[in-house]
């Protein structure tokens, strides 16, 4: 784990299976989880709320990347992105 000059512990600097040895996880609530698993038009839809809402629009792009998501699977809602 490592630690800032400070001597703190950052969330930034954690790999996921320090994470896991501390016993943290993460994830949805198992009727989360399976509402979304069987209807991926409702997940898609979370996915452009979430970056709408939560993330100025040119970070868009580089999240995507990042977690995989490409674009044309995105749903936006009632505006485009921007």
């Amino acid at each position: 784990m490592a630690e800032a000059q400070d001597g703190a512990v950052t969330a930034n600097d954690l790999y996921v299976s320090q994470l896991r040895e501390l016993g943290i996880e993460g994830g949805f609530p198992q009727d989360v989880y399976d509402l979304l698993r069987h209807n991926p038009g409702l997940a898609w839809r979370a996915v452009g709320k979430i970056l709408r809402e939560h993330f100025p629009q040119p970070l868009h792009a580089e999240i995507r990347a990042a977690a995989g998501i490409p674009e044309d699977r995105i749903t936006w809602g009632e505006r485009a992105p921007g």
